[in-house]
């Protein structure tokens, strides 16, 4: 498996070639763009391509690798999906408000 220098070393070139900002990777490439970086790093994207399991939330896809979230926002990863920053910005728009307890994970 690579590392996490490797993986955030691979986002950050293909992002940077991608055309897009991270933020519009985010905003409906982001399946494609998983799966370029689980290609470009030799791995299955298809055991490694996660999407949000709260079925009210936003759609988003995004990368799983030892434990880790990575998506074009965050090459470095994190340690919870609700923590990347796609999600933390949607924490207190009022529509997605009614999902949570002060700011609670779902």
């Amino acid at each position: 498996m690579p590392t996490v220098d490797e993986i955030a070393a691979t986002i950050r070139e293909l992002a940077a070639r991608w055309g897009s900002s991270p933020q519009e990777i985010n905003n409906g490439q982001c399946e494609d763009f998983a799966i370029a970086v689980a290609n470009h790093l030799g791995l299955n994207a298809w055991k490694l391509l996660m999407a949000n399991p709260v079925e009210e939330l936003l759609g988003h896809i995004w990368l799983t690798i030892n434990g880790r979230h990575y998506d074009a926002e965050m090459p470095e990863g994190e340690d919870s999906w609700w923590d990347l920053p796609i999600y933390r910005r949607i924490k207190d728009h009022p529509y997605y408000r009614q999902f949570f307890a002060d700011g609670e994970k779902p």
